[in-house]
């Protein structure tokens, strides 16, 4: 609670993975009060119920999610959710564990400082009512499985459960098939205790409680788009919502499952050098930095101890796989329906986080966090682990403590927000910058800049704001002094716009050449690249820089516009009308987005 209250003064209300398309999700249910469909928004492809109680709390408070007091109020619904979550793990580890309370105490620790849900829950997000609801789904599970005696309520409190988590987010339907074999084993198991009439009625109102509180969503999404499901998959057929996107064909090749051990030496968007360096530095920290395309914009974490934490991190990784090698070995010599469970679900679960990525493969589709509805046998796994690393000697067992304890201290210290940390004032210039106070948030760069000549960042941060207000002159004067440690692509592409806004065109192709050779794949570099050089290259030349900046970004309209008028200078009209034609498709793709 302290560490939310804290970091609410420092974080920007658009701050989050896809926080925009969240809010405004948010936003349109709290002035039209119906849900949208998937083709109305770019985060609208999700169920409703945590945009709708996220518009009831604004509603209450009189405030739209992008001012601080609405995005304050998000946010304490987030916490809400993540304490209902944290006392339904400890209720699901009482009883998975009953005679093991030390367990209870490792698998508490682990869930509370595990780093993908402690950034997460600071963020406008239907990702966290999921897991919480899901957590619910395990506690009533595990309840009627373990507690004799258990009632027609909990039954249809379960129906309920499955219901709202449905509609919260699709994956929850991750575990209709665990929940199904267990009720209906235990149903089996108890069918001369309770009687099959008896059994069959609880069923029943399970199913249609949970049909009743969902299926009008998901029978409204099938009755226009041919499928209850439908997804943001770059408007690839059937079950996709119109909104593209673009990826490197063939990213995800067998390579990607074959390596392990980037994350560990550079985890930040360590994703894009395969699967499980994606889901381990997600995992084990926000190495996507909560979403932003460069590390200009990252939020104002303590990335020194995050980084050291990927590190540290490999011993509750090693927990989690002892405690689940030792649950399966277990399970495989005596199963029990507690067990199935668990297992089943933390291997659907895994599965589709494994999978997911080759039937859609993005670079954001790895993230640990889509599998946050398996919190419950993750901590259990966890809390297994670490209590047989403990083992029966007592200096073992404060060795576990003490391993666990620095892991959870470090976990608090890389999201605890440090108000005079260079990062944290880097972060708040930028706030005012979005605020439209340019002067007032260039005087704090220049400020920082003073006290740490080496910060990168912050020198390319504030040349990006003199140019905003066309002071080339002060901005290559920023950009002009030494760099420390090393020269970087960033310099050379805000020295090249510079001089191109003094009609300096020599100087600035030169510059312009230089970024791209460091950056051949960044495409704001590329890209204006292109277009600035067309007009003083020859046309060939020019003709293949601009294929070049689409090889790297195909939706940038500009360069389809200037490719257009390239060919008919060479008097290709067929190239030019295509050109012209994939320029027009986007301006109306961008009009209706």
């Amino acid at each position: 609670m302290v560490l939310f209250f804290h970091n609410s003064r420092y974080l920007l209300p658009d701050q989050g993975f896809d926080a925009s398309g969240h809010l405004g999700y948010i936003d349109y249910l709290r002035t039209k009060w119906s849900a949208p469909l998937p083709d109305q928004g770019w985060q609208m492809h999700h169920p409703p119920l945590y945009y709708f109680l996220a518009a009831v709390v604004l509603e209450i408070a009189g405030c739209a999610p992008t001012t601080a007091n609405g995005i304050l109020g998000i946010r304490l619904l987030n916490l809400v959710l993540a304490v209902v979550t944290l006392r339904a793990i400890l209720a699901c580890l009482r009883l998975i564990f009953p005679q093991h309370p030390r367990r209870w105490i490792f698998g508490l620790l682990f869930a509370g400082f595990l780093p993908m849900a402690v950034y997460l829950y600071q963020y406008p997000t239907n990702h966290i009512l999921a897991c919480t609801l899901a957590t619910v789904i395990f506690y009533l599970v595990l309840r009627i499985l373990c507690v004799p005696g258990s009632g027609t309520r909990v039954y249809a409190l379960l129906g309920l459960a499955m219901g709202l988590g449905l509609l919260s987010m699709v994956t929850v339907g991750l575990l209709v098939v665990p929940v199904g074999l267990a009720i209906i084993a235990k149903v089996f198991a108890d069918r001369a205790r309770v009687g099959w009439s008896q059994a069959v009625n609880r069923i029943v109102i399970l199913c249609v409680l949970a049909l009743t509180v969902c299926g009008w969503y998901y029978v409204r999404v099938w009755s226009h788009f041919g499928t209850p499901v439908v997804a943001n998959r770059g408007a690839m057929g059937t079950g996709a919502t119109p909104y593209p996107w673009w990826q490197d064909p063939g990213f995800r090749t067998q390579g990607d499952y074959l390596r392990f051990g980037e994350s560990l030496r550079a985890p930040l968007f360590s994703v894009w050098n395969g699967v499980w360096d994606g889901l381990y530095s997600t995992l084990w920290g926000d190495s996507y930095c909560s979403g932003v395309p460069s590390l200009d914009f990252r939020p104002p974490w303590s990335y020194d101890f995050m980084v050291a934490g990927m590190l540290f991190a490999l011993v509750p990784t090693a927990a989690i796989l002892l405690g689940g090698g030792v649950a399966v070995f277990r399970w495989m010599r005596k199963p029990t329906i507690v067990w199935t469970f668990l297992l089943a679900g933390a291997f659907l679960v895994g599965w589709f986080l494994a999978y997911g990525p080759v039937t859609m493969p993005c670079y954001a589709s790895v993230k640990s966090f889509y599998g946050l509805i398996a919190i419950v046998p993750l901590s259990a796994l966890a809390a297994w682990g670490f209590d047989l690393l403990s083992g029966r000697w007592r200096w073992l067992r404060a060795a576990a403590a003490i391993t666990l304890g620095v892991w959870c201290i470090n976990v608090a210290a890389s999201y605890w927000i440090l108000p005079f940390a260079t990062e944290t004032k880097r972060y708040t210039a930028r706030q005012l910058l979005v605020q439209g106070k340019a002067e007032e948030g260039a005087g704090k760069l220049q400020e920082l800049l003073n006290r740490h000549p080496e910060d990168t960042l912050t020198r390319d941060l504030l040349a990006r704001t003199l140019l905003n207000q066309n002071l080339n002159g002060s901005a290559l004067q920023v950009l002009t002094q030494p760099y420390s440690p090393s020269d970087c692509a960033t310099r050379h592409y805000l020295m090249a716009v510079a001089l191109a806004n003094q009609n300096r065109i020599k100087e600035a192709l030169e510059e312009f050449q230089k970024a791209a050779k460091m950056a051949p794949d960044n495409p704001g570099i590329v890209s204006h690249y292109a277009v600035f050089a067309s007009t003083a290259i020859d046309t060939h030349d020019a003709i293949l820089l601009c294929r070049n900046a689409l090889r790297v970004d195909p939706f940038f309209v500009g360069c389809h516009l200037r490719l257009a008028e390239l060919y008919l200078q060479e008097g290709d009209q067929q190239s030019a009308q295509r050109h012209q034609f994939y320029a027009k498709v986007l301006q109306e793709k961008a009009a209706s987005f």
